[in-house]
């Protein structure tokens, strides 16, 4: 009969991150009914959609405790979730345990309906009613079969992500409809997260064991001068911890004698003499963490990424 009758179902929201799951007037209207009435458990009605009369249902999802892992303090969300979804561009940050977060939006065409119904019970008008009732009814139950428990098992899934940090669980493939084409993106970003962090963690240990072993003083740093990497050998010739100066502006590591630090900001500096500095090695004053200077010989290469510059320093003290 779902077949025959030609429904649609879709998850909405009106903080969605998904362009396909906004609301239309509609459910737009819904939405701010479930807001007002915390309590009301469904809607529906007979309306129009793009001029042809169609029944519309509406059950309201609240947020849970694995809801939260995504959609909770954004500073609390998983690392791929931050990337996919910067919180600084994205709605659908900051939901509190039962708040509601969308609704589950069902729409059957009416002259599909009726011949249906007209087609199985012509002359009776009240068994016409109890099936009414009844697809109703069935309408709910499918919505918590066909949306509410798969979405269960997918925010288990990413409890489990996040708890172990291993992207190694999928959920079981379903059907070809909406939730069960969710599914199956989930379970191919599973497989790329899953390659792409084996990749990355490979790549991290080598350069983390290529800077950390250096002989000389590595410190890279954006091109506003904050300082975003500290090696080893840079704790020992400046006296920071890299937990006291990643963040820091790098001016704090050149000596007042240094001709350039009351004349310009660093981002002025390094746009005129970016060049002239990576061409040759320059000797500059260095201020250790108590003040004391020593003299530093500077090495510079710049590199972009993602649209902006950051600079790294190879530094070796002289004598």
């Amino acid at each position: 009969m779902a077949r025959d009758l030609d429904y649609r179902i879709r998850q909405i929201s009106d903080r969605y991150r998904n362009p396909k799951n906004a609301p239309d007037a509609f459910e737009s209207d819904m939405l701010q009914k479930f807001y007002a009435n915390p309590y009301l458990k469904e809607e529906y009605a007979i309306t129009t959609l793009q001029g042809e009369p169609m029944f519309r249902y509406l059950q309201p999802f609240r947020a849970e405790e694995s809801c939260l892992q995504c959609h909770g303090d954004p500073n609390d969300a998983p690392d791929f979730i931050k990337k996919l979804f910067p919180q600084e561009k994205d709605q659908a940050y900051n939901y509190k345990i039962g708040e509601i977060i969308g609704a589950a939006s069902v729409t059957i065409p009416m002259d599909k309906l009726y011949t249906q119904i007209y087609a199985n019970l012509r002359n009776d008008v009240f068994y016409t009613g109890g099936i009414f009732l009844a697809l109703i009814t069935c309408l709910g139950l499918l919505t918590r079969v066909a949306i509410t428990q798969p979405l269960g098992r997918l925010g288990g899934v990413i409890r489990e992500i996040v708890r172990t940090g291993r992207f190694e669980q999928k959920i079981p493939r379903r059907g070809r409809d909406e939730i069960g084409t969710l599914i199956d993106g989930f379970n191919e970003m599973i497989d790329n997260l899953r390659e792409k962090t084996e990749h990355l963690e490979e790549s991290e240990q080598r350069f983390r064991l290529l800077t950390e072993t250096a002989r000389d003083g590595i410190v890279a740093f954006l091109s506003n001068g904050q300082i975003i990497l500290f090696n080893r050998q840079a704790e020992r010739m400046f006296g920071y911890s890299k937990r006291e100066i990643l963040g820091v502006s790098v001016e704090r590591l050149l000596h007042e004698e240094c001709p350039s630090i009351h004349t310009l900001t660093v981002e002025a500096y390094l746009e005129q003499n970016a060049e002239e500095l990576m061409n040759r090695i320059h000797r500059i004053p260095g201020r250790r963490r108590d003040g004391t200077r020593f003299d530093l010989e500077l090495s510079l290469s710049v590199a972009e990424s993602d649209g902006h510059l950051f600079y790294t320093a190879i530094l070796r003290e002289k004598a």
